[in-house]
């Protein structure tokens, strides 16, 4: 049984710095998961009416933006795993921006680029 969620080892973040780092020594951070309390400030929205209602504000602000795009957690504004942000991201590529630089499309993202 492991009481933590998941434990990070640095030198894994930046191999190429791999020369750099002592041999015999590391740093580990284990994470702990515990239930959120109500004096808790919450990271990611919660599918509530209220949610929902200032998602819809920030797409106005976002459709008022010309040439830009937002992708992730934030400009999905929603929890996704990091493969799931990852898949996002590469698709957002593929389908928005590669087009462009290939010649195929304006940079006509007025909508955000959904």
């Amino acid at each position: 049984y492991v009481l933590y969620t998941r434990i990070l080892e640095f030198k894994h973040f930046h191999p190429e710095r791999a020369e750099r780092m002592a041999k015999d020594k590391t740093i580990i951070v284990r994470e702990y998961s515990r239930f959120a309390t109500p004096a808790d400030e919450p990271y990611y929205p919660v599918n509530t009416p209220e949610d929902r209602e200032q998602l819809l504000k920030y797409r106005e602000k976002r459709n008022a933006l010309p040439l830009t795009t937002f992708g992730g957690r934030l400009g999905s504004y929603k929890y996704f795993d990091m493969h799931m942000a990852i898949a996002a991201a590469l698709t957002r590529y593929e389908n928005l921006i590669k087009p462009y630089f290939q010649g195929q499309t304006d940079l006509n993202w007025g909508n955000g680029g959904k």
